[in-house]
């Protein structure tokens, strides 16, 4: 009885990993739904992004990175996008992280409306360097703010911190909509002058980094 005990829970346990096995597998591949068509993008700096890693049309997943390698000092990153979707002449390719741990996508960003001309580039084109952006330096940018990280709990760091990397990616929030929201958490710090204006010093050099990054 033991062993066909044993014999079961062995069963169990393979059963279990193999399930384990495919779900991993199918993370990593995450492939793209229908047909697809192959491109690719010359970054200055690529760091971050990995085959798999989400290239998005408008915050919407469209396709994934299927290479990265470096060409003469200029990292070349191969993609696939569905096959409905179309880069414009002048799109950009700009990486962006998809979350605080460091994961990165690409968004493709149509350029600007002035300049733009209406056409599209052909499957198995390339995104030339000036059109491209690599991911700000969050690690610099977060560490700005860690006089006032440092004074706040946990839930109050984790919203402020999704906030300051949506105002640096460009993404909804305004500079003017981060200070206002600073202030607010700052209210009832016993050394809210002196956290306030450490961050304010931080914060003009981090402006400064991310400017000349750009």
């Amino acid at each position: 009885m033991s062993v066909k005990k044993s014999l079961i829970r062995f069963g169990l346990f393979a059963a279990l990993s193999i399930l384990a096995t495919v779900v991993v597998v199918s993370t990593l591949i995450n492939p793209v739904s229908g047909s697809s068509s192959q491109y690719r993008a010359v970054f200055v700096n690529a760091s971050g992004l990995v085959t798999g890693s989400d290239v998005q049309i408008a915050g919407v997943r469209v396709g994934r990175v299927d290479s990265v390698e470096l060409v003469n000092n200029q990292a070349v990153v191969g993609f696939e996008l569905e096959s409905a979707q179309r880069i414009p002449s002048d799109g950009r390719a700009v990486v962006r992280y998809a979350d605080l741990l460091g994961a990165r996508t690409i968004s493709i960003e149509p350029g600007q409306a002035e300049h733009a001309t209406g056409n599209y580039l052909s499957p198995g084109a390339t995104i030339p360097v000036e059109q491209t952006q690599p991911a700000i330096d969050l690690t610099d940018i977060l560490g700005g703010f860690r006089p006032l990280f440092d004074a706040l709990d946990p839930a109050e760091v984790n919203e402020l911190a999704a906030q300051v990397v949506q105002v640096f990616q460009g993404q909804g929030s305004t500079i003017e909509s981060l200070l206002e929201r600073t202030v607010a958490v700052t209210e009832n710090l016993t050394s809210r002058d002196a956290i306030l204006d450490q961050l304010l010093n931080n914060l003009d050099r981090v402006l400064t980094v991310t400017t000349t990054n750009r």
